[in-house]
């Protein structure tokens, strides 16, 4: 019996549906309500303040390159053709092969190790101070200056099972990270520096909207000082607007928690704090055990961070270590991938048969960890 109109759209009604809830779920969440902001506070006057040239005047970081945005639109545009209403319906997007020429010719190894370039410049200076507010307000630092380390419009080469990296910063800090698992994606990592290491995982959640791609960050990011001293903090969510239409562009939201248990301090640091404000401004207010605030911080991960009124990051001016790899580097090591030198030379074809290969390969090497691997 042929369909009926209604029949035959009824998942199209379901799909609106879910994402009408989803969008109320959304706005509707802490994170995206105004919070006081003091009437003397810098980011009144972000205008005046460095951002980078690309960030949008909303928030965010805009993209612009026509090729990028012609590459990434038709790659989105494929994968809804290949999946139809499953994409459309916001499920997880990391088990999707993505095409070589849609990728960066780089790991995501490389791209998480990148914010550690400002370790010299705050975490060393955190070990060394004996000022617990000081030592805070000095990790958050370096939490807002790396997060555009990380940022781009072409996608990372997915880590492949047991894939590893081994660098060392022009200061003598040593970075290590290793993909420890491939459903779910998961990545560990340490950074030895002066005085401190910093060590944890995160893993991704990707969904994919009507125009929007969002992936949640999950993880532990833990800080422990030589002194005995710890701070942790939480993740963020990144999202991309425009991936079909409009302007394409990358924000992050949420709310950061950062706290340091053995002195009794904590700051939340929100991702635009208020709706009259960029969406890549954040504000946070460093308090003590009495919950009295002790510190300011006010920054935009696209450009500056002040600290009680002090500029402690400026994106244009503050530097950052350089990072090789390490001489006795595994095998392993993400910087030996044969597919992201392909996509350097731009040999897409060649590229994408080598990520074909790299990926089989993966999941062959998964059965047998499954197989002859310690049981749960």
């Amino acid at each position: 019996e042929p369909s009926t109109p209604k029949s035959k759209f009824a998942w199209l009604k379901k799909i609106g549906s879910a994402t009408k809830a989803a969008m109320k779920k959304v706005f509707s969440s802490s994170y995206k309500k105004d919070i006081n902001i003091p009437a003397d506070s810098l980011l009144w006057k972000w205008k005046e303040l460095t951002r980078l040239e690309d960030a949008d005047p909303k928030g965010g970081l805009g993209c612009y390159d026509k090729q990028t945005i012609r590459d990434q639109r038709n790659v989105v545009a494929e994968m809804i053709k290949q999946f139809g209403k499953n994409a459309l319906q916001g499920k997880d997007l990391l088990y999707v092969t993505f095409p070589a020429k849609s990728s960066r010719g780089a790991s995501v190894l490389e791209m998480l190790a990148s914010s550690s370039a400002y370790g010299p410049e705050y975490l060393n200076r955190a070990a060394s101070s004996r000022s617990p507010v000081e030592r805070m307000s000095l990790v958050i630092a370096y939490y807002i200056a790396g997060l555009h380390c990380s940022t781009g419009f072409r996608k990372p080469l997915n880590p492949i099972l047991g894939e590893t990296l081994e660098s060392v910063l022009d200061d003598g800090t040593e970075v290590y990270f290793e993909q420890t698992s491939h459903h779910p994606p998961r990545s560990h990592w340490l950074i030895e520096g002066k005085g401190y290491k910093y060590h944890g995982w995160v893993g991704y959640k990707a969904k994919i909207g009507l125009n929007t791609l969002k992936i949640h960050h999950r993880g532990a990011r833990i800080i422990d000082f030589d002194d005995g001293g710890q701070i942790t903090y939480t993740n963020p969510i990144d999202q991309y607007n425009g991936v079909l239409v409009g302007q394409i562009k990358h924000q992050t939201f949420g709310c950061i928690e950062f706290r340091d248990e053995k002195n009794g301090l904590s700051c939340d640091l929100r991702f635009r704090p208020s709706s009259k404000l960029p969406s890549d401004v954040l504000y946070g207010e460093i308090m003590d055990k009495n919950q009295k605030v002790v510190c300011r911080v006010e920054g935009s991960w696209l450009g500056f961070c002040y600290i009680n009124g002090k500029k402690v990051w400026d994106i244009k001016t503050t530097p950052r270590a350089k990072m090789e790899r390490k001489a006795n580097a595994l095998p392993s090591d993400a910087t030996f991938r044969e597919d992201a030198e392909l996509i350097r030379k731009m040999d897409w074809e060649e590229a994408q048969e080598c990520k074909k290969r790299l990926e089989e390969k993966q999941r062959f090497e998964r059965k047998l960890r499954k197989k002859y691997g310690p049981k749960k």
